[in-house]
């Protein structure tokens, strides 16, 4: 039996880009807390390429786009696909730069850890 191959995963793009400046607010789970995650990819989208690059350095093969926290409820409906593409735009230049594959993030469409504020499966 041969064994499985491993691929390497980056990290949370969110802490990662509190340590570098992005302005992280709000209770924990709330949307507001994901606002200025999201809107880094049009308003400092270096430090969102240097997230990536840093776990590249750090050994991933892919890389997330950026776009867990990129949902109408947090950046507004017109601005949701601007902030999506702008995510996928980033880790695509950063990915061919340095010949690793780009994985899409689908975000929950509202708040994540409270369970108590999203709706039943139904």
């Amino acid at each position: 039996m041969q064994p499985a191959e491993v691929i390497i995963l980056d990290g949370g793009m969110g802490h990662l880009l509190r340590r570098k400046g992005v302005e992280v607010t709000g209770e924990i789970g709330s949307i507001g807390r994901f606002l200025g995650v999201a809107m880094a990819n049009l308003q400092k989208p270096h430090l969102v390429k240097e997230a990536h690059e840093e776990y590249i350095m750090a050994g991933a093969q892919v890389i997330t786009t950026n776009s867990y926290s990129c949902v109408p409820s947090v950046v507004g409906g017109s601005e949701a696909i601007q902030v999506i593409k702008a995510a996928g735009v980033i880790a695509r230049e950063v990915a061919d730069k340095n010949h690793v594959k780009v994985a899409g993030c689908l975000p929950p469409l509202r708040e994540s850890y409270r369970p108590d504020r999203v709706a039943s499966e139904a």
